[in-house]
């Protein structure tokens, strides 16, 4: 038994895998169109998006923010969390369907339908944590969130295409074979929706609390309120432009610099791993005091050609050759997550240029297969079109923001080096 065979068997008695017995995955849909299969839309399209929602989420946890102040409830958060509870509910429902099928004579529900709403349910319980975590720790906009709610509204889309077309192509005319699913699936793709466009507004922030670290003669930075698609497009920016371009900018139209940008924000880190790689060479400056001691050379002629050594010496109980404390490994420690966090920006984006020539190369092979009369696949010439436009915006859009998300780890590293150096670590 092959994959595709064992796949197909996952999926009976609901339909095959791909969309036909008699189908491999050479051809991407069933009799020339872009049909799929309901299984298919229910477990390689939903269990993708939810694996990597986990990823995503296992990501900004590991590169998690400087923290904001918390963002209390509001209409926007409470929302949110009902809505993601509504569509937990109907994942139930389909389960506890599931289970009552197969406990009936007449019942064979596919071992699919076990796996999907259970997947789904653990999805809608991490987004609930996820949401209020990012509510703790002052997050306007999720970019995890949005892009979760996007890619299930997109799979909503198609199945209910596919739903559709299944209830008018039946032989006892327009009709839903399965009632119940059909219901809980209306239900659940009307809380994504809502979900989605709800991505689009930013938490409800308090004017007071978003003014702590605020200079009190300037603007607060018009990032920190910005959605993910304005960060990403630097929409938020576009007023001052604006404003630049109308008049001449003075010194009030100046918004403060975002707080993670500020050195309150970045020295603490960088010193506190400063520190510990200090402890870990064996410098114990608060010991020694060596800051406060004022160091006078040593006349060896009137040490008797005696050798003097240093404090730092003494207290190592020798002259042994003291062990360097590493910089680079302390900026690694600091600033090395950031770092790599848009260095992954730029791996897909070295990808995607890949990617763009074999989608042409595909596109050329289906415009001369067309015109030759040997395809009717009139869907794919589109599919191609789109994807080729698709591939150049995204690769724009991540050459850019790798590039801000670099030049910034660059600034931050700067500003931790000059508070070293000068001993401005920030306000006590």
């Amino acid at each position: 038994m092959g994959a595709l065979d064992k796949l197909d068997a996952f999926c009976r008695p609901v339909s095959d895998f791909w969309c036909g017995s008699n189908n491999s995955l050479a051809e991407f849909g069933c009799n020339h169109d872009v049909d799929l299969s309901l299984c298919f839309e229910d477990t390689a399209v939903l269990y993708g998006i939810c694996a990597l929602f986990w990823l995503m989420v296992a990501m900004e946890l590991i590169c998690s923010p400087y923290p904001r102040p918390r963002i209390r409830h509001n209409w926007l958060n409470i929302t949110r969390m009902l809505l993601t509870v509504v569509v937990m509910a109907t994942a139930v429902c389909d389960l506890g369907y599931t289970i009552h099928q197969g406990t009936q004579a007449h019942g064979h529900p596919a071992d699919f339908q076990y796996l999907s709403p259970i997947i789904l349910i653990f999805s809608m319980v991490l987004a609930a944590v996820f949401i209020q975590r990012n509510r703790r720790e002052g997050v306007v906009s999720s970019a995890v969130i949005f892009l979760f709610w996007t890619a299930l509204a997109l799979y909503g889309a198609i199945k209910l295409r596919t739903l559709l077309l299944t209830a008018k192509n039946n032989e006892d005319g327009f009709k839903f074979e399965d009632v119940f699913r059909f219901s809980t699936f209306c239900v659940q793709y009307a809380a994504i929706l809502v979900q989605f466009l709800l991505a689009f507004l930013p938490e409800p922030h308090i004017t007071g609390h978003y003014r702590l670290g605020v200079e009190p003669d300037r603007k607060p930075c018009p990032e920190e309120t910005a959605t993910f698609l304005s960060r990403i497009t630097w929409w938020w920016i576009s007023g001052f432009i604006w404003r630049g371009w109308r008049q001449p900018l003075e010194y009030s139209d100046l918004t403060d610099l975002n707080q993670y940008d500020k050195s309150r924000v970045i020295v603490p880190e960088f010193q506190h791993n400063w520190d510990k790689e200090i402890k870990k060479a064996g410098i114990t400056f608060d010991r020694l005091r060596v800051h406060e001691q004022e160091y006078q050379p040593v006349n060896l002629s009137e040490t008797h050609g005696v050798q003097m050594l240093t404090p730092v010496e003494r207290a190592r109980g020798g002259s042994q050759q003291p062990k360097e404390p590493s910089l680079f490994w302390v900026l690694v420690k600091s600033f090395g997550v950031s770092f790599m966090g848009a260095a992954v920006f730029r791996v897909v984006q070295i990808l995607l240029t890949f990617a763009s020539p074999q989608i042409l190369k595909l596109m050329i092979q289906y415009t001369e297969s067309h015109v030759e009369g040997e395809t009717n696949d009139d869907w794919k010439g589109y599919f191609y079109a789109v994807l080729i436009f698709l591939t150049a915006v995204f690769q724009s859009i991540l050459l850019h923001v790798y590039f801000h998300r670099v030049f910034r780890v660059g600034m931050h590293i700067r500003a931790a080096i000059i508070a070293a150096v000068y001993k401005k670590v920030g306000p006590n």
